[in-house]
């Protein structure tokens, strides 16, 4: 759903700038809420596959090593990571969406209703900042890892 087309929606929804603005509000909390979801489910994904990471950093070099096992073990990881990775960007997408609604909004909302929605933003983009933090971690301890 792009910008315009929620902002078009609202309006038809709602006849008032208060209104949709606190519609606005009550959606931004939610999707919030869907991303600390997100998060505490991906730390979970992101723990045991760092943890797979590190037995197969101990083991390679072990005789008896199975690459076909890692190298499996790896592709579910890189599949994890796209997964994250286009979540993110599709979080990312729509916190934008948001500001840009709230930016044409603004000639007719209140300084306190826009700073509400700033606010609510603001929320949404540090929750979308943790998520992509410990992905960016997962990606890294992933990058340092070769199987023959």
């Amino acid at each position: 759903m792009g910008a315009n087309y929620y902002l078009d929606t609202r309006r038809a929804e709602y006849a008032n700038t208060t209104d949709r603005l606190q519609a606005m509000n009550n959606d931004i909390q939610k999707d919030t809420e869907v991303v600390v979801a997100r998060t505490n489910t991906a730390k979970q994904v992101i723990a045991d596959n760092s943890k797979t990471l590190t037995q197969i950093a101990k083991d390679k070099d072990q005789a008896g090593f199975d690459k076909a096992v890692a190298q499996r073990q790896l592709g579910k990881i890189d599949a994890d990571l796209a997964q994250l990775n286009k979540e993110l960007t599709n979080m990312r997408k729509k916190a934008t969406e948001y500001q840009q609604v709230a930016k044409s909004e603004q000639s007719e909302a209140t300084e306190t209703e826009l700073a509400m929605v700033n606010t609510k933003v603001l929320e949404l983009n540090k929750q979308i900042a943790v998520l992509e933090k410990e992905v960016n971690a997962l990606y890294d301890q992933r990058s340092a890892i070769t199987v023959g």
